[in-house]
């Protein structure tokens, strides 16, 4: 039987390992959970897609010093029948994208990546809750060891083979009030003293 387009793309190898791999939770009914390494992702876009790979080296270009502005967007979803939401089944969807791409690409919702979705009643499950899932996924793409967009990335222009690196800094968090406070503990709009 010949694997799905999707299960290819989930496997591909590169240099930065596959494309979806997993991070470590250690909570009981999620050990582990399935993310999208960003070095590996961005490695295989750029390598099956000369468009994406020259805008990329294009966005690098113009940075100042080279280094791109990366934000992370994190939000609450609940699928299903939105007049009957059922609270198991909330979603924390974390993406993330380069600001430094043209207007034009950042407007579009496929152009903010996936890295990860995870229930929210397995993150309440954490010890520091969903503030240390944030510390989780912050390290992800500035890890001290191992590859880390702070020390830079080497990506392939599949058109001419040019070898080119990324790096990037964290540019912000977006999210709404609820999702901040949740990040970074904090009381919210309605907390007191």
């Amino acid at each position: 039987m010949a694997a799905s387009d999707s299960e290819r793309f989930r496997q591909a190898s590169t240099p930065y390992g596959s494309v979806v791999q997993r991070l470590h939770l250690g909570v009981e009914g999620a050990e582990y959970i399935d993310y999208v390494n960003p070095f590996a992702f961005l490695f295989h876009l750029c390598r099956i897609s000369t468009t994406f790979a020259a805008l990329l080296r294009m966005c690098v270009d113009a940075a100042p010093r080279g280094i791109l502005s990366l934000v992370i967007y994190g939000d609450e979803m609940t699928p299903g029948n939105p007049y009957r939401p059922e609270k198991s089944r909330t979603l924390q969807c974390v993406y993330w994208i380069f600001t430094d791409f043209p207007q034009y690409v950042l407007q579009r919702s496929g152009a903010w990546f996936l890295f990860a979705t995870v229930r929210s009643t397995i993150l309440e499950k954490l010890p520091g809750g969903f503030s240390q899932f944030m510390g989780m996924v912050i390290h992800s793409f500035f890890k001290t060891d191992g590859d880390s967009f702070d020390k830079g990335i080497m990506l392939h222009a599949q058109s001419d083979g040019a070898a080119f690196v990324i790096r990037a800094r964290l540019g912000g968090l977006l999210c709404d009030d609820k999702t901040h406070t949740q990040y970074f503990s904090l009381k919210g709009a309605s907390g007191s003293r």
